[in-house]
């Protein structure tokens, strides 16, 4: 897929953005080139506190799910459970 299709994909609502940066962190799924993860990276940040809120998600689940605690506390979302 073109960088540019992938780019129009990463800018879509919370849920595809989420889903799209677990299975980019999960080593079953193939691999983005760095610029892209990080620009990807970058999406999950900004939506991931508010994905969170409204899903009930806390910051276990997100870690169970592969997610580093770096990124976490730079979406803004800490130990105490959101839900």
């Amino acid at each position: 897929m073109p960088e540019a299709d992938q780019r129009t994909e990463v800018s879509g609502t919370d849920s595809e953005i989420v889903d799209r940066y677990l299975r980019a962190i999960d080593p079953r799924h193939d691999s983005l080139d760095l610029d892209e993860f990080v620009y990807l990276e970058h999406k999950f940040i900004r939506c991931a506190a508010r994905f969170a809120r409204l899903h009930g998600i806390s910051h276990g689940a997100w870690t169970d799910s592969g997610v580093s605690s770096v990124i976490l506390e730079q979406a803004g979302i800490d130990h105490v459970d959101i839900a």
